[in-house]
């Protein structure tokens, strides 16, 4: 899903701690670098570790594209960040025909779909709380499925992300987030809108 002129909304789902709103904030970052108009956009609600978190993203091919504030209820894309959303179906937006679901998850995208119940989505997945754990230490998920986006949905190239990176951390920190965001970035798991849904 390519930006040629629609404006693209993403909902970034996951729990406290994961790190829904900076994913948000450096994709946003990462785009507006790219001479486009683009928002983070955080919604505030239990405020606990481990509580549902939602944070959402618009970005406009062209910078004088204005950028609504409200949050997003249809999404072109959807972040599941922590597997368990997945059977939350009180949590989970309903993601516009054809849109694309990216899901932290060691199942195949296929298995993953068929949870999901659509067959009209592109469903990609990345073990995400592995490499968090091996990279950062930490299951914090967020800079790996930034990388893992942008591989499966062209928004921002790779390099913006990582220059966005870069003005969000400093020192070690900076240097376990980029090898991350580069983990992401190569090993996700790209499936197809028209492969067969597995029986999971």
């Amino acid at each position: 899903m390519p930006l040629d002129g629609e404006m693209v909304e993403i909902t970034w789902l996951g729990r406290g701690g994961q790190g829904a709103v900076m994913a948000s904030e450096i994709l946003a970052q990462a785009a507006i670098m790219e001479g486009r108009n683009a928002l983070s956009i955080p919604e505030f609600g239990a405020e606990r570790r481990g509580a549902p978190v939602r944070a959402y993203n618009r970005i406009a091919a062209t910078l004088d594209t204005v950028v609504p504030r409200t949050p997003i209820t249809q999404p072109h894309i959807l972040v599941v960040m922590d597997p368990s959303l997945l059977r939350a179906r009180g949590l989970m937006p309903r993601v516009r025909p054809g849109g694309t679901v990216l899901v932290n998850t060691g199942k195949s995208p296929s298995e993953a779909r068929a949870i999901l119940g659509r067959d009209d989505l592109e469903v990609h997945t990345i073990n995400a709380t592995e490499i968090a754990m091996r990279v950062l230490g930490r299951p914090i998920v967020n800079t790996i499925l930034v990388g893992a986006l942008v591989r499966a949905v062209p928004l921002v190239s790779l390099e913006s992300v990582k220059a966005s990176i870069r003005e969000k951390f400093s020192g070690r920190i900076l240097e376990k987030n980029l090898r991350a965001v580069e983990e992401g970035y190569n090993r996700v798991v790209l499936g197809k809108r028209e492969e067969v849904i597995a029986s999971v």
